[in-house]
């Protein structure tokens, strides 16, 4: 399998660290930083993930910061 050694398992996944998964998934085609940081987000229950590049996080810390 193409994939194989790229996709964690459900077990290996929950060992890796945010940056690791995020490093191994973008690998794949069509697969890119946001999508991973929802999976850790909303999938694997880590809500330290900030999603930097997200339109609405930069759009809502420029009202709050008025830059």
């Amino acid at each position: 399998m193409a994939l194989e050694g790229v996709v964690p398992g459900k077990g290996q996944i929950k060992r890796l660290s945010d940056t690791e998964i995020i490093d191994r998934l973008t690998q794949i085609k069509g697969v890119g930083r946001w999508t991973v940081e929802m999976l850790l987000i909303f999938s694997l229950g880590r809500p330290d993930v900030l999603p930097v590049d997200d339109f609405g996080i930069r759009t809502g810390f420029a009202i709050v910061y008025k830059k």
